[in-house]
C-alpha cells in the first residue's frame, strides 16, 4: 500500500503492528505454544507434564512435574542437560538408560532436521564428550518418536 504520513498513522492507530516474540531463555521465539495444548497441559494436572522445544527445552510444565522430577525445570532449561548432567535423573527414572537412549535418537532427529541451529550442534557437542552419549550416538538411528514411556522411582527424599 502507498500510504502517506497520515494515512500510515490512522492505519498504525486503528491496527497496531504485530507485538515482537518474546524471547525466553534460548527458545526460538517462533515456538509457540497452541492454547489447547496449554488446556490440555492443566486439565491433565495428576500427570507430570514437560512441553519441549525442538532442543529439549521446556516450553511449559505443571507443578506435579518438580515433585516428580526433583527439579523446577524452569522455562528454557535443557531437559537433555537435566537427564545428563543430574544425578537426580539417574535416581527418579528407573529406566534412565533406556530413556536416556531414546532422548539422544530424537535430539539426533533434530540435528538431522536443522544442521543450521547452531544451538542444538553445540548442545550435542557438550553431551557427546559423556561417552557414554558418545556411544550411543554413534550406535543410534534417528527418531522421530520415542515410545519409551519413564518409569519412575519412588523416593523419600523430596526435592
Amino acid at each position: 500500500m502507498r500510504l502517506d504520513d497520515v494515512e500510515t498513522a490512522r492505519t498504525c492507530a486503528i491496527w497496531p503492528p504485530p507485538a515482537a516474540p518474546r524471547r525466553i531463555g534460548s527458545i526460538d521465539p517462533h515456538q509457540i505454544l497452541d492454547p489447547g495444548l496449554l488446556r490440555l497441559m492443566t486439565a491433565l494436572g495428576h500427570l507430570p507434564v514437560l512441553l519441549l522445544a525442538h532442543r529439549a527445552e521446556g516450553l511449559a510444565r505443571n507443578a506435579l512435574l518438580r515433585a516428580v522430577l526433583g527439579r523446577g525445570l524452569e522455562v528454557g532449561t535443557s531437559f537433555l542437560r537435566y537427564m545428563f548432567h543430574d544425578d537426580l535423573a539417574r535416581e527418579r527414572i528407573a529406566n534412565w538408560a533406556q530413556f536416556a537412549c531414546a532422548a539422544v535418537a530424537a535430539a539426533r532427529h533434530e540435528v538431522g532436521r536443522r544442521p543450521h541451529d547452531h544451538q542444538l550442534v553445540a548442545l550435542i557437542d557438550e553431551l557427546r564428550a559423556d561417552p557414554l552419549v558418545d556411544s550411543w550416538w554413534t550406535i543410534m538411528k534417528c527418531a522421530t518418536r520415542c515410545p519409551v514411556a519413564g518409569r519412575l522411582r519412588r523416593s523419600a527424599r523430596r526435592g
